[in-house]
């Protein structure tokens, strides 16, 4: 079991690199493509949480996020899938400025547990409920 959910760690790397004013999701398609979504923090992306809802709702973000993936960004289709997580996430900002963002998690249904767990993918969704355009590297792209 401990394998399966460090597998599961290793295979949803989500991260937020960039720094201050922005950062990285990441993960592994099931192909075993890197996909990335990059975000540089704006005024759309401000929260101030202490003294309102959050601009988008979360019911929002998951039809945006699922709306996404019907589009087939990543080539191929995505049948099976569904919503396993909601997040919403400060991912940077100070005292005076919040910057959030929802992040929606995607687990492949259909597939069976392998050693590497359950595929799942994750689209991050702005709180002006726009989708970064990932970024998608091939295995043969790694090498």
């Amino acid at each position: 079991m401990k394998n399966i959910i460090a597998a599961l760690v290793l295979l949803t790397a989500l991260t937020s690199l960039a720094g201050k004013n922005g950062c990285v999701f990441s993960c592994s398609l099931p192909d075993k493509s890197d996909l990335t979504f990059e975000i540089n923090f704006d005024e759309k992306d401000q929260w101030n949480s202490s003294t309102t809802e959050p601009p988008l709702s979360p019911k929002k973000a998951k039809d945006l996020a699922v709306d996404f993936l019907k589009r087939d960004p990543f080539g191929y289709k995505m049948t099976g899938w569904s919503v396993s997580e909601i997040r919403l996430s400060r991912e940077s900002g100070d005292k005076k400025t919040e910057y959030w963002v929802y992040v929606i998690t995607f687990e492949d249904k259909q597939d069976k547990i392998s050693v590497e767990g359950i595929p799942n993918v994750i689209i991050p969704v702005r709180m002006d409920g726009s989708i970064p355009k990932p970024k998608i590297r091939k295995p043969e792209e790694t090498k």
